[in-house]
């Protein structure tokens, strides 16, 4: 006569042999569906304000919403479904953030606009003329705000008496045939804003120019004028603005609900 044992099994294994049996016909097989039991949750939360935690159901003191069960693995009644990897969002979050749903559609963000500007300077190409030595405004060949000038155009003559002196000790240094002094007048002209060409132009004619001409670096108009006939000049004191108008911008005011 055999022997009965009793066998007492742990509360985990108690969970796990609780069975529902299908008997499928098919092929003779029998498909064993396990029976889901939840784990108690860890606490419960208002939806409306996650960070307030409660240890039973109820409704939230603060919202009288009904709260939600939160689980050790995350989940929620009505939280994410972290088996199929979709998230899941409480209907009345939705409402509240006023959240839209679509089907994904391929296609083009381009919005035609129409609005009203004005072409402006570019601020790039603007530059100033300025003087590096005192003296005074003997030739102004251009006398008005938006007149257009020409690449080379002579601007206006000025005279200073520190660059006529300079002038004539870069002569007399020639004369004297000291490389030295040759290189220093040269140098003090053209820190005081005389180019390579006017220089040359002294030193080929041997006499010193009473009235340094200003000419227009590029084609453009004046955009602002700083002097007149026969004013006096301080250093640093501008003849005139430029503008170049090979390239301009073009500044358009486009509402805010349609610039998004």
């Amino acid at each position: 006569m055999g022997s009965s044992r009793l066998c007492c099994w742990p509360a985990w294994a108690c969970l796990f042999a609780i069975v529902t049996f299908e008997l499928i016909r098919t092929h003779g097989t029998v498909v064993v569906t396990p029976l889901v039991v939840k784990e108690a949750p860890v606490y419960w939360y208002d939806p409306m304000r996650p960070d307030e935690h409660f240890d039973k159901p109820g409704k939230s003191p603060s919202m009288d919403m009904q709260l939600v069960p939160k689980y050790a693995d995350g989940g929620s009644d009505k939280g994410a479904d972290g088996a199929s990897g979709r998230i899941v969002i409480d209907p009345r979050v939705i409402q509240t953030l006023g959240v839209r749903l679509a089907s994904v559609e391929q296609g083009s963000f381009a919005l035609t606009v129409d609005t009203v500007g004005v072409v402006g300077v570019d601020e790039h190409r603007i530059e100033a003329i300025q003087v590096r030595q005192a003296g005074w405004v003997e030739r102004l060949d251009v006398r008005a705000v938006g007149d257009s000038v020409r690449r080379g155009q002579r601007l206006a003559g000025v005279y200073s008496p520190d660059l006529l002196a300079t002038q004539q000790e870069l002569l007399i240094a020639r004369s004297s045939d000291d490389p030295q002094l040759i290189e220093a007048a040269q140098r003090r002209l053209v820190l005081f804003g005389l180019s390579a060409g006017q220089i040359a132009q002294v030193e080929k004619s041997g006499q010193a120019e009473r009235l340094v001409d200003y000419y227009a670096p590029f084609d453009g108009y004046v955009m602002e004028l700083g002097v007149r006939q026969g004013a006096a000049l301080e250093p640093g004191a501008t003849l005139f603005q430029l503008a170049d108008l090979s390239s301009v911008w073009i500044i358009a005011e486009v509402p805010e609900t349609q610039a998004a």
